[in-house]
């Protein structure tokens, strides 16, 4: 049942977006995504990078790493179909955090060089079939699947600036 509804959604959702491009609504979520994710790390004192609310979960600092190596190392092999970056893809709470302007121009970073990819981008290239974290997904979903991620992070971030007594920049949609 679930799989005919998928399957119904994608008609519509084909036949509603023909003759119309994506991309300039998926560059516009990222350049938001992009500017939120700024502005929490920026909202942060860099004293309070190394908290983590509990020993098992990523520092703050280690959540934004997190995203910004999850950004530009996802993008570069999935949608570029390049090998991963040269900076390391950490995982398990191993990322590094060396200062708040490192941490700051990393992600600043990994947002630009996906920001010009999708301008390369063609709807065309949407479609393309690739692998994502071992199963075969469009470059599409890749994309959608990066500002999820995203968003899970910046969400894991903003209790522990509110745990920290730091009120989080206001939403933006």
């Amino acid at each position: 049942m679930r799989a005919a509804g998928a399957n119904q959604f994608a008609r519509t959702y084909q036949a509603e977006r023909a003759g119309r491009s994506l991309l300039p609504e998926l560059l516009e979520a990222f350049q938001k995504s992009h500017t939120y994710s700024m502005e929490c790390a920026q909202s942060m004192p860099e004293g309070h990078y190394g908290f983590r609310p509990v020993p098992d979960e990523r520092s703050f600092g280690q959540q934004m790493v997190h995203i910004a190596e999850a950004l530009s190392a996802i993008y570069t092999m999935n949608i570029e179909e390049k090998p991963a970056p040269d900076q390391p893809f950490s995982e398990a709470g191993m990322e590094p955090v060396n200062s708040k302007l490192d941490v700051l121009r990393t992600l600043e970073s990994s947002f630009v060089l996906v920001e010009k990819g999708i301008a390369r981008l063609s709807d065309a290239m949407l479609e393309k079939r690739v692998e994502l974290l071992g199963k075969p997904a469009t470059k599409l979903r890749v994309l959608q699947f990066l500002l999820e991620h995203t968003a899970h992070h910046r969400g894991q971030v903003i209790v522990y600036m509110r745990l920290k007594g730091v009120t989080p920049p206001a939403f933006r949609a």
